[in-house]
């Protein structure tokens, strides 16, 4: 039988869903206000046409979903917006982007104070950076404690020559050796129009803050939305390059033995979509339309072993 959850807000209500090899599931959708009592989530409401991020969890073996729960903005105003559900070995996390509105600001100081990681292209807040402005990466990783809490992965301000954003953030949790690892794709503008998209990653440390944040993909390439899978002791990053329909797709693995590997190719041929990925505890699946000559197309799949 079908379940009501809660009802989906806005012109891009969503739906995510994620199951973690033990079974248990975690579904996230946007509602229109946080309520005044949020767990976890910490400060408050969302501001007038503001939003929260709300999910819930059915166990192994349960019959029913666990109570709702809702993520506000970390300031009052903010938009939250590209959730995703991400589940792993390691257990299951959200993340999301936001986006000042017209009533919040995001102040350098305040969101440092907030046990974050601020970083520019280059590590660093730069001074031609605007608070105003900046995008935010955050997760929230539900772990067996009574109230999670969310982290700021990543802070995006534009320079004094561009605009920047940032854009569909995952998380890969492998099981053994290596915290959870965040990734997204970072897009900028510059005079004369010039798009440049690149994918960044970024794992949490001890203390629970992530950083530093490693560009993976080539600095002058055109790099779709990355996707994200772990096994019980690597991270796998796929993502898209190129133009649409022909895009060549990329990988990177992160093992417990040190950082992320080099750049490499998951297929010689083009695709004409992202790649689909599934995993086990030794071995992810990358599934793919390719984009053949005289627009043919096939599928397409690759098994990378531990």
């Amino acid at each position: 039988m079908p379940v009501v959850l809660g009802h989906a807000s806005g012109y891009d209500a969503f739906l995510s869903a994620a199951v973690t090899p033990e079974g248990v599931v975690t579904a996230a959708w946007y509602v229109a206000d946080c309520p005044r009592v949020g767990r976890p989530g910490a400060p408050g409401q969302c501001a007038k046409g503001g939003r929260a991020l709300a999910f819930a969890q059915l166990g192994r073996h349960a019959r029913a979903f666990g109570p709702t729960r809702y993520v506000p903005p970390m300031l009052a105003g903010n938009l939250i917006a590209d959730a995703s559900v991400n589940a792993g070995p390691g257990g299951t996390a959200l993340a999301w982007t936001e986006t000042p509105g017209l009533e919040s600001s995001v102040d350098s100081a305040q969101v440092a104070s907030r046990r974050t990681t601020v970083i520019g292209s280059t590590g660093q807040s730069g001074p031609g950076d605007s608070a105003r402005s900046a995008e935010l990466v955050r997760t929230l990783l539900l772990a067996h404690v009574a109230h999670p809490m969310p982290a700021t992965v990543f802070v995006l301000g534009p320079t004094r020559t561009s605009r920047r954003v940032a854009l569909a953030p995952v998380v890969a949790l492998a099981s053994s050796g290596i915290e959870p690892t965040a990734a997204w794709l970072t897009e900028g503008w510059s005079g004369p129009p010039v798009l440049n998209r690149l994918v960044i990653a970024g794992e949490r440390r001890a203390d629970g803050t992530y950083g530093p944040a490693l560009r993976l993909s080539p600095p002058a390439g055109v790099a779709a939305p990355p996707s994200a899978v772990a096994t019980n002791a690597n991270v796998v990053l796929v993502w898209p390059s190129g133009s649409y329909s022909m895009y060549r797709l990329h990988y990177a693995v992160r093992s417990s033995s040190g950082g992320f590997s080099a750049d490499r190719l998951l297929a010689a041929g083009q695709a004409y979509s992202s790649p689909v990925l599934g995993s086990a505890p030794h071995a992810v699946v990358a599934a793919w339309v390719s984009a053949g000559r005289a627009k043919r197309t096939g599928l397409e799949l690759a098994i990378l072993r531990d």
